[in-house]
């Protein structure tokens, strides 16, 4: 019986042998991983043959849009034309099909066919087997070294020889093997020369011609299998990711994305930066930063922001790291390094809070005299702890000092950071009990 599909043969004129064997060959592992079917590829007297042990064809399979894999992510294909498409693709380029079911033949050819004003399209021609097999075997007739090149595409034919396996995909170590792209087992494109690994993808849709749907989609895949694979083995990893870091590779583009403080993969990362550039290097963007860091008593490495981003998580950025340092003492001073004048300043500083906050005693036992990293800085107060710091520049005039004591005191009682409205309105109310207890004593 002949069927003749509506297929023209000028159809996916992009697609030819590779596309043909890749459809053929994703058909019979998803029946392998679907059914239970089990899957065996040979190459024999210049014929490959492709079978499914205990598996059928139905003719209603060369329909267009039949499918029993749609909506199961697990599977390769799911659109239901693969089938009709390898045939198209592989007789258009000359090589004999032959499909065997357990009942039937089938062979795909392209005719010119009269009802479509002689327009050449695939026709499929059944016949009856006169025995019947017990699986489906689809045969196409390839040169051995024109398959063995193929076969390098499919990782389940062809392993390679180290593999990292994550929750996200595959890391591929194979030197060959760089920069390849494949998805659930089958090769999609080769990425940038300058990548450090190969790739397979479980979780990236593809479209009907098995291409990324976009970069984006597939930096954001190869970031989180580089986390994954740091976080299972990050002293085997970390310095290759930080090379690749450094060269701009777009595998590590959004790696800084993937990552989260604490985490094995991002200490890795950060303790291989510190090898190299020393335990006080922070990344940092521009020569500016860098110098400022420096004036700090930091190193800046200046890097990419690709590594800025990436080392964030456990190093901080650079408006962070300088936020701490210049907030960081350089001095501490006790009682006895204090002047008169200052300690008679402190003094009447402490006795005016405790008329107003029960923080009082909380404040005094925390209260810390400093110079700071940098000199514009009059306080500070950890929110945590409750520790206040006062700069002892502040020390030597009693107004300058109570200004920066109920700044500071202020964040202790409200919890609140610097602008916020507890904050604020805490300042104020001290202020007002201050002014009003000054008002009584006159």
């Amino acid at each position: 019986m002949k069927h003749v599909l509506p297929i023209k043969s000028t159809y996916v004129s992009n697609w030819g042998i590779w596309e043909c064997v890749r459809e053929l060959i994703q058909n019979a592992k998803d029946e392998e991983d679907e059914n239970d079917h089990k899957m065996t590829v040979t190459h024999k007297s210049g014929w490959l043959h492709i079978e499914n042990e205990g598996a059928d064809l139905q003719v209603n399979a060369l329909l267009i849009g039949e499918t029993s894999k749609a909506g199961n992510r697990k599977l390769r294909g799911e659109h239901g034309e693969g089938l009709d498409l390898a045939f198209l693709a592989g007789v258009r380029d000359e090589y004999d099909i032959r499909v065997e079911t357990k009942t039937e033949s089938w062979t795909p050819k392209l005719e010119y066919i009269k009802a479509f004003n002689s327009a050449r399209c695939l026709v499929v021609t059944t016949r009856k087997l006169k025995n019947e097999r017990t699986g489906v075997r689809v045969s196409v007739r390839i040169d051995r070294k024109n398959w063995l090149d193929l076969k390098k595409r499919f990782l389940f034919l062809d392993p390679p020889s180290e593999i990292m396996e994550t929750d996200s995909g595959s890391l591929i170590m194979d030197e060959d093997r760089k920069g390849d792209i494949f998805v659930k087992g089958i090769y999609v494109m080769k990425a940038h020369k300058a990548f450090g690994f190969g790739f397979d993808l479980n979780n990236v849709r593809l479209d009907r011609d098995r291409q990324m749907i976009g970069a984006f989609d597939l930096q954001w895949a190869l970031a989180h299998i580089i986390k994954d694979a740091l976080g299972r083995e990050p002293m085997k990893y970390a310095g290759t990711v930080m090379d690749l870091l450094d060269k701009g590779s777009d595998e590590v583009e959004y790696l800084g994305s993937a990552l989260t403080k604490g985490s094995d993969a991002s200490q890795a990362l950060a303790t291989a930066f510190k090898a190299e550039h020393g335990d006080n290097a922070i990344p940092v963007g521009s020569i500016a930063e860098s110098q400022q860091l420096d004036h700090l008593g930091a190193k800046g490495v200046v890097v990419n922001a690709a590594t800025v981003k990436a080392l964030a998580p456990e190093l901080g950025d650079y408006s962070e790291v300088a936020a701490r340092l210049r907030m960081k003492p350089t001095n501490r001073y006790g009682w006895h390094d204090l002047t008169e004048v200052e300690q008679a300043n402190l003094t009447k500083a402490e006795l005016a809070i405790s008329s107003i906050t029960s923080e009082h005693m909380k404040v005094k036992a925390q209260l810390q005299v400093v110079d700071f990293a940098d000199g514009s800085i009059e306080g500070s107060c950890n929110l945590g702890s409750g520790e206040i710091k006062v700069a002892r520049s502040q020390c030597g005039n009693y107004f300058d000092l109570m200004e920066v004591m109920v700044h500071e005191v202020a964040h202790a009682v409200s919890q609140a950071q610097d602008g916020t409205i507890s904050h604020v309105r805490t300042i104020e109310k001290m202020w007002r009990r201050l002014y009003e207890d000054a008002s009584v004593d006159a």
